[in-house]
């Protein structure tokens, strides 16, 4: 990744930042979905650089490989209604010595369901009993989120986020994600 921009969420007393958060992402995670069918050196990836375990901070960047495709999404005007709450840089190129890479990964609970339980008892040799336990299992502490609206079927749902560091050194191979994810980036 060659470029960036950082978006600051700038949260009120009237507005939050988990409500700034879903206006956000909700619109962007729709812009993903329409670049599936381009080439991958046109697909974004997100990263929160004050993420904790429990907090995904205020700040967002967008990475792109090249800076045609942010001027292209133009983030200012895709989100001018937003102008008191979001700060939004300018495109900038990403520094030259950073201190490594990260993935953020979308983190989806494991579903319990008697078929999955039987399965995993199976393949690992366990009761039937200490799968379902395997797969209730929570993570050590609860992950921050985004809470979104699925346009297909109108349900609310929560999109988990856990980062994740990788070994630089690794070549990851790109997988489009409309959410962003699942890729490395750069921590700076």
């Amino acid at each position: 990744m060659k470029y960036y921009q950082e978006i600051t969420l700038l949260p009120s007393p009237e507005v939050s930042i988990n409500f700034l958060w879903q206006k956000l992402y909700q619109p962007l995670h729709l812009l993903m979905v329409e670049t599936k069918t381009q080439p991958a050196t046109e697909w974004l990836r997100i990263s929160f650089p004050e993420y904790t375990q429990r907090f995904l901070g205020k700040k967002m960047r967008v990475f792109s490989e090249g800076e045609a495709v942010l001027q292209k999404l133009d983030l200012k005007k895709k989100f001018h209604n937003y102008d008191d709450y979001l700060h939004i840089t300018q495109i900038r190129q990403v520094p030259e010595n950073v201190n490594g890479v990260i993935i953020f990964k979308r983190y989806q609970p494991k579903q319990n369901s008697q078929s999955h339980a039987t399965r995993l008892a199976k393949r690992h040799g366990l009761s039937v009993d200490e799968a379902f336990g395997l797969l209730n299992a929570k993570p050590a502490q609860p992950l921050p989120f985004i809470n979104l609206k699925s346009l297909s079927s109108k349900q609310d749902y929560r999109l988990r986020i856990q980062k994740q560091s990788i070994d630089s050194s690794q070549q990851q191979e790109v997988i489009f994600n409309a959410y962003g994810l699942n890729n490395p980036v750069p921590d700076f």
